[in-house]
């Protein structure tokens, strides 16, 4: 009866070890996540722009940003005048990156083998 139960132990125990892996470290980066009105993100696009452990919470965020692009692009219209007031604001805060935005682009960098700059 204890061997039997060693065993079971010992199943249980392999079984959840083998299920445990991280949650996107360990796919291909070049796999389809997600296809958005036929467009497609792959792991790898979603492990560049967040880390491994955060992307799920992410990913319907990633999703809308994705839709409101190609709706963007539908109606045809012109944002460029918003995003250069968008990175003018940027460039003038002092806060613009943050300690976080330097971390995270240090630790994104090194899983790609790239420096941050890149």
């Amino acid at each position: 009866m204890k061997r039997l139960f060693i065993y079971l132990s010992l199943i249980c125990l392999l079984v959840v070890v083998g299920c445990y892996k991280g949650v996107m470290s360990d796919y291909d980066d070049t796999k389809v996540a997600v296809i958005v009105r036929g467009e497609e993100i792959t792991v790898g696009d979603l492990r560049f722009l967040y880390s491994d452990d955060r992307i799920i919470d992410y990913l319907d965020g990633t999703i809308k940003a994705k839709l409101t692009e190609q709706e963007v692009k539908d109606l045809n219209i012109d944002i460029s005048k918003e995003l250069q007031e968008i990175q003018k604001m940027k460039s003038e805060s002092s806060n613009y990156p943050s300690d976080d935005i330097r971390v995270f682009a240090d630790a994104q960098a090194t899983k790609f083998g790239m420096v941050p700059e890149e």
